[in-house]
């Protein structure tokens, strides 16, 4: 029972800063949730395999249909219809877009042998929404982190960048439905 309690940590996703536009209600908007891409072009790569220039094309590649896919899947769930951005949205409703700034893949070594934290991996990402009416201006704007926490043991060489990018898209769908 122990082992499990090791085992098991608070691998998460924080939003560091909020900006809402006054009185906006986003969990009370009707209309389709439009979800682009994310990009991950520019995103600085830090940790096990940074150096690694096949790895980090892969990832930076990936990342973006992972974020997608879940945030679309969340918001199904919770009775929002979401769907993939292709350049044009065709009804009223928001468009979330955002850009992954940073990606921390940590030490896999030291959440093993350590945990608690140490060699934690974190995912970060610059979130925009706008309503499809108007999309020069933001109604929202996020800085959210996805990040491994404290787990190690057998779980600190799992995907963390991938676990961390869906953590990253199920923060978003929570605030996108008003939930915490």
């Amino acid at each position: 029972m122990v082992f499990a309690i090791v085992l098991t940590g608070c691998a998460t996703a924080v939003i560091h800063q909020a900006q809402v536009s006054s009185g906006l209600n986003l969990a009370a908007e009707s209309g389709t949730i439009y979800v682009k891409d994310f990009d991950a072009s520019r995103a600085v790569f830090k940790g096990d395999y940074s150096d690694v220039a096949e790895k980090v094309a892969a990832q930076r590649a990936r990342l973006p249909g992972v974020i997608t896919k879940e945030m679309i899947d969340y918001l199904a769930k919770n009775g929002r219809r979401a769907v993939r951005y292709d350049g044009g949205a065709s009804s009223a409703g928001l468009i979330v877009d955002g850009v992954v700034t940073e990606v921390d893949a940590g030490s896999g070594a030291a959440r093993f042998w350590v945990g608690m934290g140490a060699g934690s991996s974190r995912v970060k990402a610059n979130v925009r929404v706008y309503r499809t009416s108007n999309t020069s201006t933001p109604i929202a704007a996020l800085e959210i982190e996805g990040h491994s926490g404290g787990r190690g043991g057998l779980t600190g060489y799992a995907d963390w960048i991938g676990t961390n990018s869906k953590d990253i898209a199920l923060k978003v769908g929570k605030f996108l439905c008003g939930k915490k």
